[in-house]
């Protein structure tokens, strides 16, 4: 728990503490974030019930995995004050979300109708582009029910100047975009949500043509690196790590990973034999600035940890596979690093209803550009 935020803390000091525990442990090896695990308690909450949190958390993460907007329902029912129930069904989930997202519409459009303060953002886009800012409580009602979402919600934010909410016609078809204020000055806005009518969300290319017309800079648009420069960087990182692990005398390492609904992480690094203390190991790292309407790259050294180098490595392994095992069903899989055979392979699995392996492979240390050094 030292290692958990403080609001994670106290969400947790609210449950049994059996259920505490077990929700720690998740939080602890990165299966959960506190964002949903805040989600699940207000669930819990509402519902009376602090015992079902941990088997409402599966449900939860399986629902969210489906599209079904179970964070949005909760997020209004805390807002209004309503009661729910775990158990629902996704299709009752569902049901709730236009009855909610309509009573946010009705409740912003019966209220005196207010000005909303959107000159930063106006500021920060083009001037002219298919569509507009929405500026008033009563147009942000109205497009709550007119897309029937729940983006009348959102009215408290926009409030606070944090947001601003933006309908954006991309082929005849109207999307609701969400704006959000950064602590970037050279990018001081991003993109947030962007759906259209039922809650559905935009696509790849959608949402690069939102971007394109709103006059917001991508958050991946930056110069292009060849193939052979990112093989490179991810090689040479490589090879300094196992340069540092066989002057220790390691024999083998093996990195585990795992995901499902829409997240993943490395849970697990084991060295053999285990090392004694603190080991510092400089990486070779791109570093990304925007300036002047340009993402310029450079590349320099930064000292990091021998865990959180592997874990950075292992992630651009991950990253080169284009294999995506965090999302729907998720998946799992290994990297290992055999020094008595000199090799390092990786196996990436996917879930389906049978498991697959995405990627396999296994190299030679002699092919990494300073592995003798």
């Amino acid at each position: 728990m030292n290692n958990q935020p403080i609001y994670a803390c106290a969400a947790l000091s609210v449950l049994p503490p059996k259920v505490a525990k077990a929700l720690e442990r998740l939080l602890i090896i990165g299966h959960l974030d506190e964002i949903t695990l805040q989600t699940v308690i207000d669930a819990a909450s509402l519902a009376g019930d602090y015992n079902k949190v941990l088997w409402f958390t599966s449900s939860y993460l399986f629902m969210r995995s489906k599209g079904v907007p179970v964070g949005d329902v909760i997020a209004m029912s805390k807002q209004y004050k309503r009661k729910l129930k775990l158990d629902w069904s996704m299709k009752r989930w569902q049901a709730e979300h236009e009855k909610l997202s309509r009573m946010a519409s009705l409740k912003v459009l019966s209220d005196k109708n207010s000005v909303y303060d959107v000159s930063f953002f106006e500021n920060n886009i083009l001037e002219d582009f298919s569509g507009y800012l929405i500026k008033t409580s009563r147009r942000l009602g109205m497009e709550g029910l007119r897309q029937r979402h729940c983006v009348a919600s959102y009215e408290s934010r926009i409030l606070q100047g944090v947001t601003a909410i933006a309908s954006v016609f991309v082929n005849q078809t109207r999307w609701t975009v969400e704006l959000l204020k950064t602590s970037n000055e050279a990018i001081p806005i991003s993109i947030g949500q962007i759906k259209t009518k039922f809650n559905d969300v935009a696509d790849k290319a959608v949402r690069s043509k939102v971007y394109e017309i709103l006059g917001i800079a991508k958050p991946n648009h930056t110069p292009e690196r060849s193939d052979s420069d990112e093989r490179s960087l991810r090689e040479t990182n490589l090879a300094r790590i196992i340069n540092v692990l066989r002057n220790l005398g390691v024999t083998d390492v093996e990195v585990c990973f795992a995901g499902c609904g829409d997240s993943g992480s490395i849970h697990e690094i084991n060295i053999t034999p285990s090392l004694e203390g603190e080991h510092k190991i400089t990486l070779l790292t791109s570093k990304r600035d925007y300036h002047e309407g340009v993402w310029l790259v450079t590349e320099e050294d930064v000292e990091l940890s021998l865990d959180d180098a592997i874990h950075e490595v292992v992630y651009d392994y991950l990253e080169m596979t284009g294999v995506n095992w965090a999302d729907g069903d998720g998946g799992q899989g290994k990297f290992l690093i055999n020094f008595n055979s000199g090799t390092f392979d990786l196996d990436v699995e996917q879930n389906y209803t049978e498991i697959t392996t995405g990627y396999a492979n296994e190299w030679s240390f002699d092919e990494l550009p300073i592995a003798n050094n």
